[in-house]
């Protein structure tokens, strides 16, 4: 990839992602998933780490209602970080 100032860097990574089954709690039903590892590296061309995020990254909670029918509708909670660069 090319910066702003014209000068190269290389971004790589490498994680994990889960998601738990889902908890029904009469019409609600709620899904945990977590990103871990290192998902992402900035590099500049000559190898120099200028960014790295690793660790527990992302950790969400996602929140359906079916409201007592059969369209399911629903809310995303994000809990994310100690991250720089997310």
């Amino acid at each position: 990839m090319r910066g702003a100032n014209g000068k190269r860097f290389v971004v790589t990574g490498n994680g994990i992602f889960k998601e738990s089954q889902a908890r029904m709690t009469g019409d609600i039903a709620t899904f945990n998933t977590r990103g871990a590892g290192q998902p992402f590296v900035v590099e500049t061309s000559s190898g120099k780490v200028v960014l790295r995020d690793r660790g527990l990254i992302v950790q969400r909670s996602f929140v359906f209602d079916t409201m007592g029918d059969s369209q399911i509708g629903g809310h995303d909670r994000c809990h994310c970080g100690p991250a720089p660069g997310l």
